[in-house]
């Protein structure tokens, strides 16, 4: 009967067993690291490139008295696809396996390894998200006719959930104008987002690309009333280009000419003058708005005044009102605006000649033009001093 083995050596067994396993665990680890890095190393090597392309300007990168630099600008295109997996790609193997790691193993071996190895090894999350922006900033200034592939790289970019990533790719979208119409649906969404940043920028590239989109033109709608005032002022802008209907558009424009902030109401004052051409019924809130405590809104009143021309001749009075303004471009504007309403503004010519005649700072040309404008006979005799 052959004896059994004793409790020692059955333990030294279970020790050995246990031991081998262990380092076959760690083995396969360390394989399985090193094969992560080998892959990975491509995809985040693009960072150096993309660095030298983000802050070498487009000229530069094209002259040819800078040969290395010509000759990555002509390899642009190939390296489209690169960036794209590297703002859109999976995190890195290594960094995912690191960042499961204990955090006393992770400090052991950084304090273990070279400086230089331990940063390649030990990715932190900060790495990983510049590497994306930096690829994000490449795609952004390459020069190549691939604008469809490099648009839908950047509206899988609006997926990604880093703020700052998305911020950057919904701004760069703005630059393809309606050739990102495209991406419409997928920004309205983030006019809802609770931070005010990517709302505003997201309402100012819809004014870029979503000309006449009715979705889009009702998500707008509801940003006039929002609680940041560069978002409601961004939001009159886009309105202001998105709109084509101005029975649609004078009604919100003149509540934003009430708005509590200067900046939203010189948002609506400038969007009036470029969408209310000979569109009588936007005067009288202009006509309001020269009144206005803060010039800049004055002054856009005024111009809005002046490029409705003369339907806008019951703003004489209040145009004529203004030459005596505290502000020269005030002052200026409204002589302008004089003059585009033309005949129809007679009535204000003795205060032109008055604004004239008393040298009032940067009045004299101007009045003289708009003179000539409303009455060549009245301008006989009249310099500009």
């Amino acid at each position: 009967m052959t004896p059994l083995p004793s409790k020692s050596t059955r333990g030294k067994t279970l020790s050995l067993v246990v031991g081998f396993f262990a380092l076959l665990v760690v083995a396969c680890f360390l394989v399985w690291l090193l094969d992560s890095w080998a892959r990975s190393k491509r995809q985040f090597d693009n960072q150096s490139y993309a660095q030298i392309l983000a802050a070498v300007p487009r000229h530069f990168r094209t002259n040819s008295e800078a040969p290395i630099l010509a000759t990555l600008t002509k390899n642009d295109s190939e390296l489209i696809p690169r960036f794209s997996q590297t703002l859109l790609g999976p995190s890195p193997l290594r960094y995912r396996v690191t960042r499961r790691l204990p955090k006393e193993i992770r400090v052991a071996l950084m304090s273990w390894l070279p400086r230089s190895r331990a940063q390649t090894l030990f990715l932190s999350p900060k790495d990983v998200l510049r590497s994306r922006e930096q690829a994000l900033w490449a795609l952004t200034l390459i020069e190549s006719d691939q604008t469809t592939t490099i648009i839908d790289t950047l509206r899988a970019a609006l997926d990604r959930p880093e703020p700052t990533i998305q911020r950057q790719a919904i701004a760069t979208l703005g630059r393809f104008g309606i050739g990102a119409t495209g991406a419409v649906p997928k920004l309205i969404p983030f006019l809802k987002s609770f931070d005010p940043h990517l709302r505003y920028q997201a309402v100012k590239t819809l004014g870029a690309i979503a000309e006449g989109s009715t979705p889009a033109i009702g998500a707008i709608e509801t940003l006039i009333e929002d609680p940041s005032e560069m978002v409601r002022a961004a939001a009159v802008v886009t309105y202001g280009r998105v709109v084509r209907t101005k029975k649609r558009l004078s009604p919100l424009l003149e509540r934003a000419l009430l708005d509590q902030s200067s900046q939203v109401r010189y948002a609506a004052a400038q969007a009036m003058g470029r969408t209310a051409s000979e569109d009588p019924s936007s005067v009288p809130p202009l006509i309001r708005a020269l009144q206005d405590t803060e010039s800049q809104v004055r002054r856009s009143a005024a111009i809005a005044i002046g490029q409705i021309g003369p339907t806008a001749a019951d703003a004489v009075p209040a145009l004529a009102h203004a030459l005596w303004d505290e502000r020269m471009e005030v002052r200026i504007s409204s002589a302008e605006a004089l003059g585009k309403i033309g005949p129809l503004a007679k009535s204000a010519i003795p205060d032109l000649i008055d604004a004239l005649n008393n040298d009032f700072a940067g009045m004299g040309i101007p009045a003289h033009e708009a003179i000539k404008k409303i009455d060549p006979a009245s301008d006989r005799g009249i310099a500009p001093r």
